[in-house]
């Protein structure tokens, strides 16, 4: 019987040169029903590593791995070692075992408060750098080319796994679980139809591609905001700002100012799942030592909003019969129709049911979407917000909707902000929602880009 090497047989090595540096390790140790590879500490200090044997797409499993560790295990610093698959040979000696371990380069993915970089490094100069940069106490920021370059990957990788969903011929499936409409990505092919079809293949990679991009986005561990979470963190911290002008902040003042602003103050909707629940996430983490499990935070449509009939009375959102990671990945598609993904989310997925009442201040990043671009089905789906029609016109692109929906749901004498194209001043197409803000509304300010173009939709804005 021949041994050869696995993860884990690499382990015990690994924690024995950690403790040589001055770390404590453990293998294998039980986090809420988890297994982390290794756990080390350098003091009060804690790490996580996941150990992979493989090719290079083994290293973004590795991350996955170690992130979902290191949320249960409350650290922030994560470190995936890559060892070449040619280490799984037979063992000669028990010796070899160490070398293999700890002198054989491998690649690796440091994410610590210390140090973030992807190094092709020797195990042990690793760790010999890692603490001599702990003794430094230096706080390292990730390098540009480190960041695009882990970015790069995980939208390959993500590519690679959406394009075995559409040689299964699940792939509006898989795509409409990430950005709702496939058909809005085959769009952006500006094909006529016969062309279309001959080009469906490549399209739909095109769409992947697409689609693997903005995932990453959504998911980014750098800085995991979307539009949605930047404005209402935004707002959340400019209220901070604003109580600490009026009053001496103790910790059970700032328990009682995030609860009522989370709870009460702060409401935001979104199409996507992802950045709905992210919202959820980012609001909570702003005071992150008070329980938060109620939030007004939706998955909607808001356009949709406009189909109330009395907004004064509110507007009812539910909650989702499952978390919101079950709806996504397991029951958002039943007899190949896809449903419809709305509802309530908390940081934890699945929230609370609420209003939604007519506002004070309103701020929006709606879509920039070319109405041409637009599916035909979905064109003749906005002929259904006729409510909005009369104020906003019928050929105006998406974005005129949303300002138009904004009147409904600020009270009087209540502000809208809004990052809107600039040719809402210019153009027969913006006419009626132009001269509408103009004779409802007081303009205060006007703030212009100096770069011209919006990444999406070629847009000035």
């Amino acid at each position: 019987m021949t041994e050869k090497i696995t993860e884990r047989a690499l382990y015990a090595p690994i924690i024995n040169y950690l403790e040589y540096q001055g770390f404590k390790g453990i293998q294998e140790v039980s986090i809420e029903k988890k297994y982390p590879d290794v756990v080390f500490w350098y003091e009060s200090i804690k790490f996580i590593i996941q150990v992979k044997i493989g090719k290079h797409k083994k290293l973004l499993e590795g991350i996955v791995d170690a992130y979902e560790h290191a949320k249960l295990a409350n650290t922030e610093n994560i470190i995936v070692l890559l060892y070449p698959p040619e280490i799984r040979k037979s063992l000669i000696k028990a010796e070899d075992l160490k070398t293999f371990a700890l002198e054989c380069e491998i690649e690796s993915i440091i994410l610590t408060e210390y140090w973030k970089d992807s190094p092709k490094i020797k195990v042990q100069d690793l760790f010999k750098e890692l603490r001599n940069k702990i003794e430094r106490k230096e706080k390292e920021i990730p390098s540009l080319e480190f960041v695009v370059g882990t970015l790069r990957e995980s939208i390959s990788s993500i590519s690679e796994l959406l394009r075995g969903y559409a040689s299964k011929g699940d792939i509006k499936d898989a795509i409409n679980l990430v950005v709702r409409r496939f058909d809005l990505f085959l769009a952006l092919g500006e094909l006529d139809t016969k062309k279309k079809k001959k080009a469906e293949k490549k399209l739909q990679y095109a769409a992947i591609d697409l689609t693997s991009y903005l995932l990453v986005n959504q998911i980014l561990f750098y800085h995991i905001y979307s539009a949605l979470s930047k404005l209402l963190v935004s707002a959340y911290r400019r209220k901070f700002d604003l109580y600490k002008q009026i009053q001496k902040l103790d910790p059970r003042n700032i328990e009682k100012m995030h609860k009522k602003f989370v709870e009460e103050d702060l409401t935001g909707s979104d199409i996507m799942p992802f950045a709905s629940h992210l919202t959820a996430v980012n609001l909570c983490a702003q005071t992150i030592n008070v329980t938060t499990n109620f939030l007004r935070i939706a998955v909607f449509d808001s356009l949709d909003f406009s189909k109330y009939p009395n907004i004064k009375s509110g507007i009812p959102v539910n909650t989702f019969n499952k978390t919101i990671q079950s709806t996504l990945f397991k029951s958002a598609i039943n007899n190949n129709e896809l449903n419809e993904l709305k509802g309530a989310v908390n940081s934890n997925g699945k929230g609370e049911s609420f209003k939604i009442y007519r506002v004070d201040t309103l701020i929006m990043n709606p879509p920039f979407t070319d109405r041409e671009k637009m599916p035909s089905d979905y064109r003749e789906k906005l002929k259904e917000y006729s409510k909005l029609i009369p104020r906003c016109g019928g050929q105006i692109n998406l974005w005129g909707y949303f300002l138009a929906l904004a009147d409904d749901l600020v009270k009087n004498n209540g502000k809208i902000g809004a990052v809107i194209p600039i040719n809402i001043f210019r153009g027969s197409a913006t006419e009626k929602i132009r001269n509408y803000i103009l004779e409802n509304y007081k303009i205060r300010y006007i703030v212009k880009t100096t770069k011209e173009l919006g990444f999406s939709e070629d847009s000035a804005f």
